[in-house]
């Protein structure tokens, strides 16, 4: 998922899937270009990412990962809360504080203990 607009998903369920789009915008996400998604080589990658990892680093890219992490923690956390909003798919109230938690963590350099990988 990125924060250039909005994303098509397909939640695959046992024996269904279900069709949903997530506008980041609607979380307070920046909508943000692919310049600002992009390094410039496996080096920079991977400077990028250790500083993500400790908290810092570049605005959309940090963006970016406070979205994916949230939307994972979205679906731990669906796992145990059934139902979903029929307009968009998912629950709008679990995915919130799913992506509160994750902004809450990627602030806090919650990965930082991997940074020496």
């Amino acid at each position: 998922l990125t924060t250039m607009g909005e994303a098509r998903i397909v939640f695959v369920e046992p024996g269904a899937t279900r069709p949903a789009r997530l506008n980041p915008a609607e979380y307070g996400f920046k909508t943000c270009t692919g310049q600002k998604l992009a390094v410039e080589g496996p080096e920079h990658a991977a400077e990028v990412l250790r500083e993500l990892l400790q908290g810092r680093g570049p605005e959309a890219m940090r963006e970016m990962l406070i979205l994916n992490t949230g939307f994972a923690l979205y679906l731990l956390k669906s796992k145990t809360q059934s139902g979903h909003d029929e307009d968009c798919g998912y629950n709008r109230k679990v995915m919130g504080e799913a992506l509160q938690e994750a902004r809450q963590a990627v602030d806090a350099g919650a990965g930082r203990r991997f940074c020496h990988a």
